[in-house]
């Protein structure tokens, strides 16, 4: 089967154009995570062919993989370039909001570890890569999100509107109820607005009792709010909708988020020692979802209910 395979991609490229033939093996490539063989395919394309939207939006999707993200930011603005100035007017509107949706979050990682005197230009230019996105393609659920984050996590003095967010994400929900719930969810706490925060969930979880992801939130939030019998009647359900709901043996519930097999306490002193950290300091450490509701604000704000740790340390820290 595998030797079929290969013949019939190998006469389907046999009668493409080289350029085309060359785009589709370099995308093949870069699906099969062969990013040294994808960026000498989508090189030769750009020698051909110097305005290559296609070959420069692919070329940054690697430099990130690579975690290259001032290639990337070459990459991806001169794709955008490209298309602003009109050198590829007959490009695919899909391909022109993909290049833009890149443009945002490559522009967004930038602005997360540049210096303050450059991170305003990041932001913005992150900001109109996610607005002319949404512009191109606004039934893209993924490049909506990409804005309402972005318009949450940033501050306000680099773009960020609550608002705004609020107002997407009720454009989401006449979209694709299911997904609106969590983007209003997330506004909504933003917003520290507790009574559209439950009434929100409320309606989500009547509208879809098993989805895995809703019952995930609403226990995290019972907990963040010290209601530990609705936090575990919630952990229950989530369960019942897991994949293995069926077969009990495979399920296990971690209530507290952490699997007390895999880690455990060790002596203090034996922590301070292994990460070289002075006995005279006070440390305080957190690990899990960075986000307004628990009293700090994710230092990265791109998106901050991905699991992260935040560690303090020093002499003005209160015990």
């Amino acid at each position: 089967m595998t030797i079929i395979k290969a013949i019939l991609l190998g006469s389907l490229i046999a009668v493409m154009t080289p350029a085309r033939a060359s785009s589709d093996a370099g995308q093949l490539a870069f699906m099969a995570k062969d990013y040294s063989q994808a960026t000498s395919l989508f090189e030769k394309q750009l020698e051909q062919n110097e305005n290559n939207v296609v070959a420069y939006l692919y070329l940054a999707k690697i430099a990130v993989k690579k975690e290259d993200l001032d290639l990337a930011e070459e990459h991806i603005l001169e794709a955008g370039e490209l298309i602003e100035d009109n050198s590829e007017k007959a490009l695919d509107k899909n391909i022109q909001g993909e290049v833009f949706h890149w443009l945002g979050s490559i522009m967004e990682m930038q602005a997360e570890k540049s210096s303050i005197f450059s991170m305003s230009r990041y932001a913005k230019q992150s900001l109109k890569g996610y607005l002319k996105s949404v512009e191109l393609l606004p039934e893209k659920l993924q490049y909506r999100e990409g804005l309402i984050n972005f318009y949450l996590g940033a501050p306000s003095l680099l773009g960020g509107d609550i608002d705004k967010a609020i107002k997407h994400a009720k454009i989401t929900f006449d979209q694709n109820p299911n997904f609106g719930f969590k983007m209003l969810v997330n506004s909504y706490e933003k917003n520290g607005d507790t009574q559209l925060v439950l009434a929100t969930y409320k309606l989500a979880i009547e509208k879809y009792p098993l989805d895995a992801e809703l019952l995930l939130m609403r226990g995290t939030y019972w907990k963040t709010e010290g209601n530990y019998d609705s936090a575990k009647m919630v952990e229950d359900l989530k369960v019942l909708a897991s994949p293995h709901a069926i077969n009990s043996s495979l399920q296990t519930a971690i209530r507290n988020g952490v699997d007390t097999e895999r880690f455990t306490f060790i002596d203090k002193g034996e922590c301070r020692e292994r990460l070289k950290i002075a006995t005279s300091q006070k440390i305080v450490f957190s690990v899990g979802s960075l986000i307004h509701r628990k009293g700090f604000e994710p230092p990265n704000w791109r998106n901050p209910y991905h699991s992260q740790g935040m560690f303090c340390s020093g002499p003005d820290i209160q015990s």
